[in-house]
C-alpha cells in the first residue's frame, strides 16, 4: 500500500504500523536497532522544531482511490454473479476490501468492518474464521475470504465452508494460471512456511 501510494508524491515517510494476526493485547513493540535509536536521537537533537514548523499530519482520501485502482489493474478481472463473505477483522481492510470485490462486480457480505482501535482480530478474522464459514453457508455464498489485523494474510472457504489455507490458494492460483498458459516459467514462489507436500503436487 506505501510503495504504490508514495511513489507518485514527495513525503518525506510512510510508516507502516503492524497489526499482526493477534489481539491488541497481546501485541508488543519490537525494540530498534541501537545505531537506529542514536540516528533518531542525533537528527532530533539537530532539527529540533516547535511551533508551526512542527510539520503536518495530512489525511489524503484520493490514496485509498489510487490503491484501489492499482489492485484492479494488477488483476483485472470479472466476478458478476458471484456472493462472497469478506471478513476484515476490524483491522486495515476494513473499508478497501469490500469495496475492492464490489468494485469488481461481486455481492459482499461484509463481516467485521466496525474497528474501535481494540477489537482488531478478537475472534475475527483469518485466525478465527469460524463466522466466516458459518456466514458462508447460512447465505449462500460462493466463498470466502478472511483477512488479518494487517491484511497481508488470507484464510478462504467455499461455498460449502471448507477452509483453504496458502498452500491450498497458491495451488489452485497456480493450477489454474498453468492451464491458460499464464504461469510465467511454470515456476510458484513460496516462502518456508509453504508445506512439503505443496511442492509434491505441483511437481506433478
Amino acid at each position: 500500500t506505501r510503495s504504490s501510494a508514495v511513489q507518485p508524491r514527495p513525503p518525506s515517510g510512510a510508516p507502516r504500523p503492524a497489526a499482526s494476526p493477534r489481539p491488541r493485547c497481546r501485541r508488543r513493540c519490537s525494540p530498534l536497532p541501537a545505531q537506529v535509536v542514536q540516528h533518531l536521537q542525533a537528527v532530533r537533537g539537530a532539527r529540533a522544531v516547535a511551533g508551526d514548523r512542527v510539520g503536518l499530519l495530512r489525511q489524503d482520501a484520493t490514496l485509498t482511490k489510487d490503491y484501489l485502482a492499482y489492485l484492479k489493474s494488477v488483476a483485472p478481472v470479472n466476478l458478476a454473479g458471484l456472493r462472497i463473505v469478506v471478513d476484515a477483522a476490524n483491522g486495515a481492510a476494513f473499508a478497501l476490501a469490500p469495496a475492492l470485490f464490489t468494485s469488481l462486480g461481486a455481492s459482499v457480505i461484509p463481516l467485521n468492518v466496525s474497528p474501535d482501535g481494540l477489537n482488531i482480530n478478537v475472534g475475527a478474522g483469518s485466525t478465527h474464521p469460524e463466522r466466516m464459514q458459518e456466514t458462508v453457508r447460512a447465505e449462500a455464498a460462493h466463498l470466502g475470504l478472511a483477512f488479518d489485523g494487517d491484511a497481508d494474510r488470507l484464510i478462504a472457504c467455499d461455498s460449502r465452508g471448507r477452509l483453504a489455507d496458502g498452500d491450498n490458494i497458491l495451488h489452485i492460483c497456480a493450477s489454474f494460471l498453468h492451464a491458460q498458459g499464464m504461469l510465467s516459467h511454470a515456476t510458484v514462489v513460496g516462502t518456508v512456511m509453504s508445506n512439503l507436500g505443496l511442492d509434491a503436487v505441483l511437481r506433478r
